[in-house]
């Protein structure tokens, strides 16, 4: 086997793999929208980003379900299996009534759109 051969070609795939990971990194970060837009289904099925306060907050089966809102506009949001950061921050963020900005994807359940929440952030 040509073993100086096979290193080279797995550091310049290495090279390529980090390259293409910051290329990813800086320019497809998620669309900030408004709740109307989530609403409007002009993003279905894109990841998005939004800001609002949480009402409704329900927690079961390792699921938290809540409404992300401005103002009187709500978009129903679910995040599945939180860890206990995600946790201490929807509770935190609820009872102080700060607004979060979470990231996710807009779908469609039961004729509505919702957003399946991927990550939160400290506003």
């Amino acid at each position: 086997m040509n073993e100086p051969l096979f290193r080279k070609i797995i550091v310049a795939l290495s090279i390529f793999g980090i390259i293409f990971l910051l290329f990813l990194i800086t320019f497809f970060n998620p669309t900030k929208i408004t709740i109307s837009d989530v609403l409007s289904g002009k993003f279905d099925d894109k990841v998005i980003s939004i800001s609002g306060k949480l009402q409704n907050i329900n927690y079961k089966n390792n699921i938290y379900f809540f409404n992300l809102c401005n103002f009187s506009i709500c978009v129903p949001s679910v995040l599945f299996n939180p860890n206990n950061y995600q946790k201490e921050i929807i509770e935190l963020y609820y009872k102080s009534k700060k607004e979060i900005t979470i990231t996710g994807k807009v779908t469609t359940y039961n004729s509505n759109n919702e957003v399946i929440v991927y990550d939160l952030e400290n506003n």
